[in-house]
């Protein structure tokens, strides 16, 4: 039988899913200032148009594999929070700062509607 991920295991994983995201985002930035100083480069005649789409195209692949990175991430981000929900509706840990579910409640919401707000016109002179 498989062992059930307590909150402190789910909360470690979704901390080092987040620093790693971060990490890669701060990758996009500097690739993408590399490209501005490139830019610049470029305009000052420091470098050739070619020389510029080549390195133009090596960081393009480079983010576009992060940014394929970031997804995978995000993904496992997603499943381990659907497994800190279902670990709550569980009852088998109890994870602050999430409010309680309205299981087995027939009747959550009110059974009458909350009338609009009343919004006094004044009549045109």
């Amino acid at each position: 039988m498989a062992r059930k991920s307590s909150s402190a295991d789910l909360d470690k994983g979704i901390r080092k899913i987040t620093k790693l995201e971060k990490e890669l985002n701060k990758q996009i930035d500097e690739l993408l200032d590399q490209d501005t100083q490139d830019q610049n480069q470029l305009r000052e005649g420091r470098i050739s148009e070619e020389d510029y789409e080549k390195k133009k195209t090596l960081r393009e692949n480079e983010i576009n594999n992060i940014r394929e990175h970031l997804g995978k991430l995000e993904t496992q981000s997603l499943v381990s929070l659907n497994l800190v929900g279902e670990n709550r509706d569980n009852n088998d840990v109890d994870i602050p700062d999430i409010p309680e579910h309205p299981v087995g409640e027939e009747n959550f919401y009110p059974e009458e509607p909350v009338p609009p707000p009343r919004v006094d016109v004044a009549p045109e002179p």
